[in-house]
C-alpha cells in the first residue's frame, strides 16, 4: 500500500512538474549563452562541477552562470518553499543552453527536455566499480520496474563524461545511453590531482594547523555508504579504534576519517575518540585537498581508489561485508581482483597493513595505467572544447 502510494504521489510530482516546465518552455526562450551547473546534493559547486566551472569562467567570461544547488530558501511554508524552489529548477532547466550535473536529477527525469538544450553529465564516481542506474535492475538497492515506467531515470543526456574506454560499456548500461555519447575526455577533478602528483604544499599547510600530525603517516578513510541512500544511523567505523589507538600512536600514524555524503556523523563517537590519533574531517578540507595531504588510503567500495591512484599512494580495500553487498548492489568489475595484494576482509590484516611501514604501490600503478585515458591535467579545457566547439 505505502509504495502504491509512493508511486502515486511521483505521478503526480511528475504532471506538475511538465506543466511546469512546458509553460515555461512555451513563454520563454533559451538563453544562447546561459550555462547551468546543478548539484543535487550539496548547497555549493563541489568536484568535478567545480573545476569545471572555474576553468569554464576563465576560458569563456561573456557567458551567463547559474548556479543551483540543493539549498532551499528558508522563509515560508514548506509548500510555498518546495514551490519555489520547483518553478526556480524549471526556470532554469527550460531557458539553459547548456545544463551540467554530476549527480541523479529527478525533475530532469520527468520531463522531454526541449530542443536547443543540451544536457551534460559528468558524474561523481571515476572509474567503474559498483553498480548504478540501470544496472541496478534486480537488486536490493535498485529501483524496481513499476518505478522505472513512471520515472525513467537518467534520462535526457547528450552527453556523459567518463575517464576512459574502460567505462563506456558500463555506463552506456547503466544510464541506457548510446555509447557514442560517453565521452573519455577524463573528470575535471583528477586535473589538480595530475598536475600536483609530487607537490607536498598542502600537506606542508596542513601540518601547520595541525603540528601534532608532524612526521607522522597521514592514512585516509573515506569509506563509501551502504544503502540507497542516507542512513538514519550515525557512522561508527568497522575499526575497534579504541583498541587500536594505542598502536597508531606507537607506530606514528594518524588516522583521517572523511565520510561520504550521504553517511551521517555520530558526535558521541567522535568527540571520544583520540585527536593524536584521529582526525575526522568535518569539511575542513576537500576531498580532492584530502587525497594529497595523505599518505595512504582505506577505502571499501568507494571510487575514489580511482583518484587516489593518481597520486601513486598505497591504497587498501577493507570490504568487511563483501557478500552483503555484492547482493544488494553488485559490482561491474572484481573487486577482489582490484588491488589483491591489498584486499582485506578482516580487520585484523588490515590493521597489519596500516601500522606497516612498507606499504607496495605497484598494483596502485597499474590501476591508474588501466583507467585514465588522459594524464596531462587538461580534463576541463578538453570537455570545454568538446561543448563549444
Amino acid at each position: 500500500m505505502i509504495n502504491k502510494l509512493k508511486l502515486y504521489l511521483v505521478l503526480i510530482l511528475k504532471t506538475l512538474s511538465k506543466i511546469v516546465y512546458l509553460d515555461i518552455s512555451f513563454v520563454i526562450p533559451i538563453k544562447k549563452n546561459r550555462v547551468v551547473f546543478v548539484t543535487p546534493r550539496h548547497t555549493e559547486l563541489k568536484d568535478n562541477l567545480y573545476y569545471l566551472y572555474e576553468e569554464m569562467k576563465k576560458s569563456k567570461p561573456k557567458l551567463e552562470y547559474v548556479i543551483i544547488t540543493r539549498k532551499i530558501n528558508e522563509e515560508g511554508t514548506k509548500w510555498r518553499r518546495f514551490l519555489v524552489k520547483m518553478f526556480t529548477d524549471y526556470y532554469y532547466l527550460a531557458t539553459a543552453r547548456y545544463f551540467i550535473l554530476d549527480d541523479y536529477y529527478l525533475p530532469l527525469y520527468f520531463v522531454r527536455v526541449r530542443r536547443g538544450t543540451e544536457v551534460i553529465q559528468l558524474w561523481h564516481a571515476s572509474g567503474p566499480l559498483k553498480r548504478v542506474g540501470l544496472s541496478l535492475r534486480g537488486y536490493p538497492d535498485g529501483p524496481n520496474d513499476n518505478y522505472l515506467k513512471v520515472v525513467p531515470i537518467h534520462s535526457n543526456y547528450d552527453k556523459l563524461i567518463v575517464n576512459s574506454d574502460v567505462e563506456i560499456d558500463f555506463y552506456s548500461e547503466a544510464f541506457g545511453m548510446e555509447k557514442t555519447k560517453i565521452l573519455p575526455l577524463g573528470s575535471p577533478r583528477t586535473d589538480i590531482l595530475f598536475m600536483n602528483v609530487h607537490d607536498t604544499t598542502r600537506k606542508e599547510n596542513f601540518l601547520m594547523n595541525h603540528p601534532q600530525y608532524e612526521n607522522k603517516e597521514l592514512v585516509l578513510c573515506a569509506p563509501t555508504f551502504r544503502g540507497r541512500s542516507t542512513s538514519s544511523n550515525p557512522y561508527v567505523p568497522h575499526l575497534d579504534l579504541e583498541k587500536l589507538t594505542p598502536q597508531l600512536l606507537e607506530e606514528n600514524k594518524v588516522l583521517i576519517f572523511n565520510l561520504h555524503p550521504y553517511m551521517n556523523e555520530n558526535e558521541e563517537y567522535m568527540k571520544n575518540t583520540d585527536e593524536n590519533a584521529v582526525f575526522w574531517n568535518r569539511n575542513e578540507y576537500t576531498i580532492e585537498e584530502l587525497l594529497m595531504i595523505s599518505d595512504a588510503l582505506i577505502s571499501d567500495y568507494s571510487s575514489v581508489i580511482y583518484d587516489f591512484a593518481i597520486l601513486e599512494k598505497p591504497i587498501a580495500l577493507y570490504c568487511y561485508d563483501y557478500e552483503k553487498y555484492n547482493k544488494q548492489r553488485g559490482f561491474y568489475v572484481d573487486i577482489k581482483q582490484l588491488l589483491p595484494a591489498t584486499y582485506f576482509e578482516e580487520e585484523r590484516n588490515l590493521v597489519n597493513w596500516i601500522v606497516s611501514d612498507a606499504k607496495n604501490i605497484t598494483e596502485v600503478k597499474q590501476l591508474k595505467e588501466k583507467n585514465f585515458k588522459y594524464q596531462n591535467g587538461q580534463a576541463s579545457k578538453r570537455i570545454i572544447e568538446s561543448i563549444f566547439d
